[in-house]
């Protein structure tokens, strides 16, 4: 409230005009020019009282609207000097000045005349904002800065020494000039003084309109707002840093006014603010653009009353939402410490109690949408025994049929008791079991054409591409005994080349007791291998069994050639052949009868010049052309061969290359000690395993001896050296390691191309070749020769078929050979259901050898 603080002294300043005469007004008053001015008394009310100072208007005013605290302490605070105080300084001075009136004072313009219209109180004053006193011109109109000190007061005509040339200046000429042209009121008449001066009585007075008083704006304020009071910063509303340069009079509310902080107090045209008045209205304006679009980061002192109420409402909004949140915060809190609640239950029924088929209570419990509480009611249901879940999934019934399978109906019965796995009748429900028709008798076309169509073609019937199919044979041990098949009402297990002699069925009892004279005679045989025929197809990895027929293995070569002909007669006649594939090889393990009866069958017919093969094998040179009806090749597995080779190396014979040189066990036993991975134990066990057929152990010492040959090279090179034994020893072996290398790696090898891997059985085959020609029999046997031969004439031939019937389908060189047949054999076989399984689940598969 200090900018209130301002002084208006009942001097008000009257219009008036100077003639345009030259005249100078000397010290002897004889050549100065007088107007004759009309002072109109102005308006103030005598206050004074016998307690104080004398009271001005402004004092009155002051004292109805400032609060005592905001009113100024002392009238010396307030630039003003006491009358008292004046008259003695007047009369000190002695001053000549008295014989002037207020006129004539006014026109003089000295400090010291200044000086005394002050005190008379005859110019209006304020205190500035630097706190510096300002005396209102009466000329301008405009205020002059003294440059004294509001508490210091004008107590000294110095002090007016720069309102005196103000006055005189040409701005506040041409400044009063201005005024009084756009002035719409009469104009005064100027008489000129005479050039001596007259008398008192005779002076003329100049008349000059009356001023009017400075009214302030009204505020027009936009009627899409809301009310202005609500609007308006009241914040800005002082006198510091960043404060509205206008004051306000709202006593009418519905017509608010504004007056400029710097308002001149008088206006030269009625109803017309003053210059500074009426810069106002564009401060409003400016006020309304900021109110109208005010944004979310704008300072609250820039804001009114209504935008304060808009903030404290959505502050309400938003506690009362954070409330909310806390309230549904704490909602969640406590729901999930009973969820934890309920899973340490969970947690501690699992951990205390075997609960039989738990992971079944909670697969349905979830499928259902059950709660944890409720699961854990259901497990401590199934602990009493009361609540058992219904229902088994595939994997149920998988271990359910091994458990069948491999330990008959009591183990599974055991297990269903215990870990509530689904019992027989329950698996023969919903399990579907591989039936293959068994061979009661002498073999015979329909039981191969029933397992095909059962077997083969029923699970192809979608339209499947065609495939190459690769037949095998092999045979499985078997326990020797007459079984009883109640289906067929028939004796089983007797082998199926002399069974013609009985006849299986049991009519009567002299029909068992005939049965079992023949096999005390030795007419009938009981079955002491059963031989199996399956397919494989390649690009698969199924194995599907045609025929399961007891053999007293007393089979020769004719008839092997017949069964292995009435195999592949089986497969075309049911149509396998065309929806299928066709045959493409026939593989067998190192079997002497199935040998000579696969050469016979297989090796008999050249490579017709207009096959499809023709135009690319017969660029292979050395390749045997020789095959079956319908191009069909004899096979060998590859596992079997690898056996065998290492059998001929750990034998004492061993294999002989390089001029004689021999390869056995103790040649080896000498140089496989120098890798750094063997020590001589592991040599030992590694040349003399115990179990021969071992194909780990066997490769194992294939791996070895290559690893050897490779790491003793700077020997080999050696030209010099003068161990000569170690040195055609080291080369015989590199030798012995470039041909079972090439044979091997094909097989092991998974990173390599087939394109790779044909190199290598071609590289195998020429130097197999080479060495056989050289050393005969010393090198390689007859038959282990003619067996890897085979292998690697029928990988050339079933890669160019695949190329013809499906150049984009993929190719495996390990769908070769009877493997797959042997994998059948080692899950205790195909007629106990469980290949399928380990298919489904590898991980409960140990593997074989």
């Amino acid at each position: 409230m200090d900018s209130l603080q301002w002084h208006l002294h009942t001097f008000e300043s009257s219009s008036y005009e100077i003639s345009d005469d030259d005249s100078d007004w000397d010290t002897s008053l004889k050549h100065s020019y007088q107007s004759h001015l009309d002072l109109r008394s102005h308006h103030c009310c005598d206050l004074t009282d016998s307690s104080g100072p004398p009271q001005t208007a402004l004092d009155s005013f002051l004292d109805s609207v400032l609060p005592p605290e905001d009113q100024p302490c002392d009238s010396h605070y307030l630039g003003r000097l006491n009358p008292c105080d004046s008259d003695s300084i007047v009369e000190s001075e002695g001053s000549n000045l008295e014989e002037y009136n207020d006129e004539e004072l006014l026109i003089l313009n000295t400090p010291e005349a200044l000086y005394k219209l002050y005190h008379k109180n005859k110019l209006q004053s304020r205190v500035g904002s630097l706190q510096r006193i300002e005396l209102l011109c009466p000329d301008c109109g405009q205020w002059c800065q003294t440059g004294v000190h509001s508490k210091i007061g004008l107590w000294a005509d110095g002090h007016f020494r720069s309102f005196s040339n103000h006055r005189g200046s040409r701005k506040c000429e041409a400044t009063a000039k201005k005024n009084r042209a756009t002035a719409s009121g009469k104009l005064a008449t100027v008489t000129t003084l005479p050039r001596s001066l007259p008398s008192e009585t005779d002076r003329l007075c100049i008349t000059s309109p009356q001023p009017q008083m400075c009214a302030g704006v009204s505020i027009l304020w936009p009627e899409d707002l809301r009310p202005f009071a609500m609007l308006f910063p009241w914040e800005r509303y002082h006198n510091g840093p960043d404060s509205l340069p206008f004051t306000l009079d709202i006593s009418n509310p519905t017509m608010p006014r504004a007056r400029s902080k710097l308002c001149l107090g008088s206006s030269a045209t009625q109803d017309l603010p003053c210059d500074e008045c009426a810069d106002v209205p564009a401060h409003i304006a400016r006020l309304a653009e900021v109110v109208r679009d005010a944004k979310s980061c704008t300072n609250y002192r820039y804001l009114g009353l209504a935008h304060m109420q808009d903030i404290a409402r959505s502050y309400a909004k938003q506690a009362n939402t954070l409330k909310l949140q806390g309230l549904n915060d704490s909602h969640k809190y406590i729901k999930a410490l009973t969820q934890l609640d309920n899973y340490h239950r969970l947690l501690m029924a699992v951990s205390e109690h075997n609960i039989p088929r738990l992971q079944q209570i909670i697969n349905i419990a979830l499928r259902h949408g059950t709660s944890i509480r409720e699961i854990v009611n259901k497990l401590e249901d199934a602990i009493e025994g009361v609540y058992c879940p219904r229902g088994y999934g595939a994997d149920d019934l998988d271990i359910a049929t091994l458990a069948y399978r491999l330990g008959g109906q009591q183990l599974l019965f055991a297990l269903n008791q215990y870990l509530s796995l689904p019992s027989l009748r329950t698996l023969c429900t919903h399990s579907v079991f591989t039936s293959i028709t068994p061979t009661i008798g002498t073999i015979r076309d329909e039981h191969m054409h029933e397992n095909i169509r059962a077997i083969v073609l029923t699970p192809h019937s979608n339209t499947s591409p065609r495939c190459g199919v690769s037949l095998m044979i092999d045979e499985i041990a078997l326990e020797e005994m007459a079984v009883h098949f109640s289906k067929y009402n028939k004796v089983g297990g007797l082998c199926w080349k002399h069974s013609h002699i009985i006849d299986p069925v049991l009519r009567t009892y002299d029909s068992a007791v005939d049965i079992a004279q023949k096999i005390h005679t030795g007419q009938v045989h009981l079955g002491k291998e059963l031989t199996v025929i399956g397919a494989s197809f390649f690009g698969e990895d199924a194995i599907y069994p045609l025929l399961a027929a007891p053999t007293c293995k007393a089979e020769d070569a004719h008839d092997m050639e017949q069964l292995l002909a009435r195999a592949i007669n089986c497969w075309d006649t049911t149509g396998a052949g065309a929806s299928v594939g066709p045959i493409w090889s026939f593989a067998t393990d190192g079997d002497a009868t199935r040998r000579a009866a696969g050469h016979k069958l297989f090796v008999k017919n050249m490579l017709a010049h207009e096959s499809p093969l023709y135009d690319t094998l017969i660029n292979m040179p050395g390749l045997n052309l020789f095959t079956g009806e319908g191009e069909v090749t004899l096979d060998f597995d590859y596992k079997h061969i690898l056996k065998r080779i290492c059998t001929l190396i750990r034998a004492p014979s061993g294999i002989v290359l390089n001029n004689g040189r021999v390869i056995n066990s103790m040649m080896l036993a000498r140089y496989l000690v120098w890798l750094p991975a063997y020590d001589e134990a592991a040599v030992t066990k590694l040349l003399h395993p115990d179990d021969p057929q071992d194909v780990p152990r066997a490769v194992e010492l294939i791996l070895a001896i290559i690893e050897l040959a490779k790491s003793q090279h700077h020997i080999i090179n050696n030209s010099f050296s003068v161990d000569i034994d170690t040195r055609a020893d080291l080369k015989s072996i590199n030798l012995l390691s470039a041909v079972i290398e090439s044979f091997l790696t094909p097989f092991i090898d998974t990173t390599l191309s087939l394109f790779e891997q044909v190199q290598f059985l071609s590289r195998y085959s020429h130097l197999a070749f080479a060495f056989f020609h050289a050393h005969r029999r010393a090198f390689m046997s007859y038959q282990l020769y003619y067996d890897t031969q085979t292998t690697v004439k029928n990988a050339m031939f079933c890669c160019t078929k695949q190329q013809i019937l499906d150049p984009n389908a993929p190719f495996y060189l390990g769908d070769v050979g009877d493997d797959p047949l042997e994998i059948l054999f080692g899950r205790t076989r195909a007629a106990k259901d469980i290949d399928s399984i380990f298919k489904r689940h590898p991980d409960l598969d140990p593997g074989h050898r």
